[in-house]
């Protein structure tokens, strides 16, 4: 702490293992960084170089690296948020994947996975960056189970979801499982 020298030297080793990592890619050394604090993590050199890398400016290689890196339950969540991609109050995802919250220390750890590719904000839980949506969109586990990931949010804005999620998104939701006769009875003077 108290030599210059040897701070200067240890930042420059935490620079040069960032770089190597992200390609001085922005969005992946901000993942990177928050994946180390997420899981209360130093942030020193030895940590920066076990972290996913991305070996070129496509974000999508990252992307990639890290959905083969994360458990089934972490890409629910990801499939989930890009089924729906409206902002979450932070622990109603946790209340729609698991309703009898029968497996919430494994929910909760499978968002803790991912959740540096997340912010949180007055909105709620969201995506840092779109890309990561537009990726999610393309697997194969979001093709073959969008229409689950739907349901699932159906089930949870109709019977516990915050009386704002509901009134904002139930009736797409409902439209998006091909059930429009709310969507287009529903609008009355009133409303």
């Amino acid at each position: 702490p108290g030599d210059k020298r040897a701070k200067e030297w240890q930042f420059g080793e935490l620079t040069d293992a960032f770089f190597q990592k992200s390609h001085g890619h922005p969005l992946h050394l901000r993942y990177s960084l928050l994946s180390l604090q997420e899981r209360n993590l130093l942030v020193n050199e030895e940590n920066v170089r076990k972290l996913t890398g991305c070996t070129h400016q496509d974000i999508t290689t990252y992307y990639e690296r890290l959905w083969a890196k994360v458990p089934i339950e972490s890409q629910t969540i990801l499939c989930l948020l890009a089924t729906c991609p409206f902002p979450w109050p932070p622990m109603e995802i946790l209340n729609c994947l698991d309703p009898s919250a029968s497996k919430m220390s494994e929910t909760m750890s499978a968002l803790a996975k991912v959740r540096h590719l997340l912010v949180t904000d007055v909105l709620g839980l969201r995506p840092f960056h779109d890309s990561l949506l537009v990726f999610v969109e393309q697997t194969t586990e979001y093709r073959t189970y969008e229409k689950k990931y739907l349901t699932l949010v159906s089930e949870w804005l109709e019977k516990s979801a915050p009386a704002y999620w509901k009134w904002a998104n139930e009736w797409l939701v409902e439209a998006r499982l091909k059930d429009s006769t709310r969507l287009i009875a529903g609008p009355d003077r009133e409303w």
